[in-house]
């Protein structure tokens, strides 16, 4: 059977912020200027704005979908803002339990 993922899992970093309570747009463009610090961080970023889902879709549903992104990755990036999001404490705490690299803001690998 062929593999669905051809990057490797050590090379994929989850990207988690805060996306309910601000705006959409917002809220997209602050996801994609963190996927550009991924990139340069040499990873191929995660982006949960990007799960096939439509905004308008119930928050578990989001965030059962979004813990299975998460659980393809071997990094989690959190982004400034992440404290403020019940969502990216969530991911959090299961990227530590699944034992990913965390990253924070500008304060690359803080804990492992």
């Amino acid at each position: 059977m062929e593999k669905k993922n051809k990057i490797p899992r050590r090379k994929r970093c989850y990207n988690s912020g805060k996306i309910g309570g601000i705006n959409y747009l917002h809220a997209l463009r602050k996801f994609r200027d963190a996927d550009n610090i991924i990139h340069t961080m040499g990873m191929h970023p995660v982006n949960p704005m990007n799960n096939g889902l439509k905004p308008s879709r119930p928050y578990w549903m989001h965030m059962a979908v979004d813990i299975l992104m998460l659980a393809t990755c071997g990094n989690i990036f959190l982004q400034k803002d992440w404290r403020q999001s019940r969502g990216a404490r969530i991911e959090y705490r299961i990227a530590r339990f699944m034992g990913l690299t965390v990253w924070e803001g500008d304060n690359r690998g803080i804990d492992k």
